[in-house]
């Protein structure tokens, strides 16, 4: 969900946060763009909820967008097809423990319909 940083910091919002604790926080720099020509006052992350571990990256992650040549939605798309291999990956691990290395990975792939 993409949020304003400032959502961590509220009192009113401390009980949500300790039952609801994110497991990853993606801060976007320079802050996003809304409307032509200017940007907000506020910084702004993608807060994710994951409880089932799909996503194989930091908790604490920084987007910067002259690191990429692609835009913030082609990034995340492309870590969230990551982040599915990683745990489709590791259920068929769970399944299948003979299964490893180069087997492993050809499993998973058929398993997901990739090339």
């Amino acid at each position: 969900m993409l949020l304003r940083m400032s959502m961590l910091g509220s009192k009113e919002r401390a009980d949500f946060w300790r039952e609801f604790p994110v497991t990853n926080l993606f801060m976007l720099t320079p802050r996003p763009q809304f409307v032509h020509g200017g940007s907000d006052n506020s910084e702004y992350a993608w807060f994710i909820w994951d409880y089932g571990e799909r996503f194989d990256l930091p908790a604490l992650w920084t987007f910067k967008r002259e690191e990429h040549d692609v835009d913030y939605a082609n990034s995340l798309v492309e870590k969230a097809k990551k982040a599915q291999f990683n745990a489709a990956k590791h259920e068929l691990k769970a399944a299948r423990p003979e299964l490893r290395g180069k087997a492993l990975i050809a499993a998973t792939k058929d398993l997901l319909g990739i090339e």
